[in-house]
């Protein structure tokens, strides 16, 4: 008999999980591109100055601890530092790897995030152009979409990598995965992606 409550309690909280209005996912799409520009972009990558970004917003860093209790494809293998950002009951995760920051997003509108994570890239730094590499999708084995930008300055060897991976699927731990990366092509040539 004491199974029922926690059943009923399980039952309810999913329901109002999937009961979250299309703006409220909209306005989650919107923040997770937000915090991926406040953080990842603003900052270019650098470890040091996201450490300070998140200790200055009050982000909650993880310990090694709260890190194995998430879901393991949440977070990359290879993850330094990781924190956690509520806001309006949302969760949203900044983590840092040895060559790349990201910004997940638990829930959030896929296409709101495409929308805000193009006019982000668009908005390259001066002598610099966005180019980009892929816009691409797929539906097994469960819909997933990725686009993917380069910022690249006429004839350098180096450029930054900024990605949104997205799904309307429930099942996965986070619905939006903002990345931004650096890559060097200077022993050869940039390889584009059609």
């Amino acid at each position: 008999m004491r199974i029922l409550p926690f059943l009923m309690l399980t039952l309810l909280a999913a329901c109002a999980d999937e009961a979250v209005q299309p703006e409220v996912q909209e306005a989650r799409g919107r923040h997770a591109v937000a915090l991926f520009a406040q953080s990842c972009v603003a900052h270019n990558g650098a470890a040091a100055e996201i450490s300070a970004w998140a200790e200055s917003s009050r982000a909650k860093r993880a310990t090694v601890e709260d890190i194995k209790r998430l879901p393991f494809s949440l977070i990359e293998p290879d993850v330094q530092s990781l924190w956690q950002v509520v806001h309006d009951d949302a969760v949203y995760y900044v983590s840092l790897t040895g060559d790349s920051c990201s910004v997940k997003a638990e829930r959030a509108d896929e296409q709101a995030v495409r929308q805000a994570f193009t006019a982000l890239v668009m908005q390259v730094p001066k002598g610099v152009n966005a180019e980009m590499r892929a816009d691409q999708a797929t539906q097994t084995p469960f819909p997933f979409r990725q686009l993917v930008y380069a910022w690249r300055a006429e004839g350098s060897g180096d450029e930054t990598v900024l990605s949104a991976n997205t799904s309307i699927s429930r099942q996965l731990p986070a619905q939006a995965v903002l990345s931004l990366t650096h890559k060097s092509y200077r022993a050869h040539a940039p390889v584009l992606v059609p």
